[in-house]
């Protein structure tokens, strides 16, 4: 929020743009869940769990031919999606030791994100773990 209390549209905008992906909503939806630092290989497990959510039909494929098997949904997260929500700062990426963490921004725009997440009628809450 600026001092008028008016939210800067630049970051609204960086929020809706990281949301219209499904495999970012179910990550997102996994650290609202979650509520601390996760895993890649969790994060991965739980966006593999909600599959059937993100696609609406297939419970092994994700909406993205690149986001079909395990190991390119961990390449594509951690080159593609991850970037985009740290770009937004909304999480910080540890590639090095492969731990996602939500920031201070994430905590500061959780119910924006949790109306957007809630407001997705395939995605059911995620499974960590």
């Amino acid at each position: 929020m600026t001092a008028s209390g008016e939210r800067s549209s630049a970051s609204y905008d960086a929020i809706i743009e990281v949301c219209s992906h499904p495999v970012r909503r179910v990550a997102l939806a996994t650290l609202l869940e979650q509520r601390g630092s996760i895993t890649l290989t969790e994060l991965a497990a739980s966006i593999e769990a909600n599959a059937a959510s993100v696609t609406g039909d297939q419970p092994n494929g994700l909406s993205d031919a690149d986001d079909r098997t395990s190991s390119t949904l961990h390449l594509t997260l951690h080159h593609t999606h991850l970037p985009k929500l740290a770009e937004a700062c909304l999480v910080e990426y540890d590639a090095e030791r492969r731990v996602v963490e939500p920031t201070a921004e994430f905590d500061r725009v959780r119910p924006l994100m949790s109306t957007i997440v809630a407001a997705d009628p395939a995605l059911e809450t995620p499974t960590v773990g």
